[in-house]
């Protein structure tokens, strides 16, 4: 059927070391020309990060579609024979893994747990979730933000918000 790899790392940049200072008292030894003079370094280092938890979702409910006439949206995402025929995706789903949860690969690690589950997802919800990833990567692509820190707020009310009242509040916000 299928034969797909999946990287268990990812490159992100190196998270920025903020200088603190005291304003009340000058107990550091640096000046504050040093201080100025590291801020300014603009080399971006790319470190290796772990993904600790593999999920691997096969998409279920898989609408019928007239032949050959599947959207290219679905098409380019879906297991599509050259008959038409959609067979079921298997799908790796980092789309609840915030960047707090990623592991930091250095000399300090000796070993990594990896903790894998596999389940099933309705179509409607893998198509959200690709749409969503899909969309935030085209707006850093462009430069028009969608850090990683936004999202993954974003990530965050999702999750530990009770769907009744994100319902309500969205129902409210239309009228």
């Amino acid at each position: 059927l299928t034969n797909e790899s999946y990287p268990l790392y990812k490159f992100k940049p190196k998270k920025k070391v903020k200088l603190l200072r005291n304003l009340l008292y000058n107990t550091s030894n640096q000046t504050e020309n040093e201080i100025i003079d590291s801020s300014n370094n603009y080399t971006i280092e790319m470190i290796p990060y772990v993904i600790p938890r593999l999920d691997i979702s096969i998409v279920l409910d898989i609408p019928e579609f007239p032949r050959n006439r599947i959207p290219n949206e679905i098409r380019k995402l879906m297991n599509v024979s050259s008959t038409g025929l959609i067979y079921p995706k298997i799908y790796l789903n980092e789309f609840w893994i915030t960047s707090n949860q990623l592991i930091e690969i250095n000399s300090t690690i000796d070993s990594i747990s990896l903790t894998s589950s596999y389940s099933h997802i309705a179509f409607w919800k893998w198509q959200i979730q690709v749409s969503m990833e899909e969309q935030w990567k085209n707006q850093r692509a462009n430069g028009l933000g969608g850090s990683d820190s936004e999202t993954d707020t974003l990530r965050e009310i999702l999750l530990e918000t009770n769907p009744y009242l994100l319902g309500v509040t969205a129902v409210v916000t239309l009228f």
